[in-house]
């Protein structure tokens, strides 16, 4: 055998050995990305059940403070209770939070129609979209009845009590509203806390 003979086939074996070095390599690369999104993909699922339970949670929480409001409007209305103007700088705060809850709930439901990107396919997406639709329709309620509460108490403190309780009315109309919409949330919230991670979520 000649040495040129030899060193090609050495230098053909060390090519082969190269070859499958990279293949691989690559294919290892392409396991890892794969492995990667769905790791982050569970990840970011998971947040969803999360926030979606906070969010529940703190709905809930919101009722108590919006039945003193109640109150307290119904007690001046009924001349039970003098009216405080710093109240209507507290319900136009209590009012912004509700506003600000919605945004939260809006970048929510953004994060669930992304999911897919992630290589995690959504089932049962009616049960996550109408829990979130329930939750943006209570805040734009709570909003709204603090705006009212703001608004009467700037009106009585100006002696209008005739213009205060019209816009009473509207409060007890915007807060009914909040009322049976959080029952209806907590009726379908049963389901959903009921139901498995994998009810909702599975790799692509």
């Amino acid at each position: 055998m000649e040495w040129g003979n030899a060193s090609d086939i050495t230098s053909a074996g060390c090519n082969i050995i190269m070859a499958s070095a990279a293949i691989y390599a690559a294919y290892n690369a392409k396991s890892w990305f794969s492995q990667r999104s769905h790791t982050k993909g569970f990840d970011k699922a998971e947040e969803i059940i999360a926030k979606i339970d906070n969010y529940v949670r703190f709905a809930n929480g919101s009722l108590a403070d919006l039945k003193s409001t109640f109150e307290t409007l119904d007690g001046i209305t009924n001349w039970l209770a003098q009216p405080d103007i710093n109240l209507k700088k507290k319900y136009g705060t209590l009012a912004e939070e509700h506003r600000l809850q919605n945004i939260l709930i809006e970048e929510l439901k953004e994060e669930v129609n992304l999911i897919e990107r992630w290589s995690i396919k959504v089932k049962n997406k009616s049960v996550i979209d109408i829990n979130l639709r329930l939750l943006s329709l209570i805040h734009t309620f709570a909003h709204d009845t603090y705006l009212k509460a703001s608004t009467a108490i700037d009106y009585i403190t100006n002696k209008s009590k005739s213009d205060f309780d019209e816009i009473f009315t509207e409060f007890k109309g915007n807060f009914n509203n909040f009322q049976s919409n959080l029952d209806y949330l907590n009726n379908v919230y049963e389901e959903f806390k009921g139901k498995k991670f994998t009810f909702f979520f599975k790799v692509k």
